[in-house]
C-alpha cells in the first residue's frame, strides 16, 4: 500500500515539474530553424558539399 502512495506522490511532482519545465525549453520549430540554418549551403550557387 505504502508503495502506492509514494508513486502517487513521484508522479504528482514530476507533472508539477514538468510544466515549468516545459516552458523553459525551446520550441520544436526553433530546432528545427537552427538545424536547417547549419544544413544551408553558404555558396550562393550551392556545392557539392552542402
Amino acid at each position: 500500500m505504502d508503495d502506492l502512495i509514494v508513486n502517487t506522490g513521484g508522479a504528482m511532482v514530476g507533472w508539477a515539474i514538468a510544466g515549468p519545465l516545459t516552458r523553459w525549453l525551446p520550441t520544436l520549430d526553433t530546432l528545427d530553424d537552427a538545424a536547417l540554418e547549419r544544413r544551408r549551403c553558404r555558396w550562393a550557387g550551392g556545392c557539392w558539399r552542402c
